[in-house]
């Protein structure tokens, strides 16, 4: 199993993980970076959707710990055939705000069709992409998921914020 951070290390926001095998590939949270934290040499929004996305690489699905911008705010640049998941309580919040942001003046390109489109997943029900299990987590806080991702043993432990390896 492989692990590569595209974002998230350096600055605040605009987290973006890979997990992948030989055979298989998993993102974990694609989000849009701070408007503050624009400054530094990290990837750009539109950077970071082509490298991820624009390789011809197949991707099994997008996981989003939790509903803030900088985890799932880039959510309407995946690729339609890319399944997307997002914990029960926070798509059904995902929804509301989607709904209300979808009827701004300036909003073209609608999010609700996409987020209510999403597959919940469940605290302690394992999720399987090919040979790569990930299995949600409730944290103490209630909003964000954490997820242990395995093969043939645990390999990382992410709870939205923090990676342990």
């Amino acid at each position: 199993m492989k692990i590569k951070i595209y974002r998230g290390t350096h600055q605040i926001g605009g987290c973006a993980t890979e997990i992948s095998t030989e055979k298989h590939r998993v993102i974990i949270d694609f989000g849009a970076k701070l408007s503050d934290s624009e400054s530094g040499n990290g990837l750009t929004d539109g950077q970071l959707v082509e490298k991820v996305f624009q390789n011809g690489k197949p991707c099994e699905a997008v996981l989003f710990s939790h509903y803030h911008g900088d985890h799932i705010g880039l959510y309407r640049k995946i690729p339609e055939g890319i399944p997307l998941y997002l914990g029960k309580t926070a798509k059904k919040i995902m929804e509301q705000i989607t709904e209300r942001l979808d009827k701004l003046p300036d909003m073209t390109e609608k999010g609700l069709p996409r987020v209510q489109a999403v597959k919940p997943y469940y605290p302690a029900k394992p999720l399987l992409f090919g040979d790569i299990r990930i299995t949600p987590y409730a944290e103490a806080f209630g909003e964000t998921e954490a997820f242990a991702m395995y093969r043939d043993r645990l390999k990382m432990l992410q709870d939205g914020e923090v990676f342990q390896m």
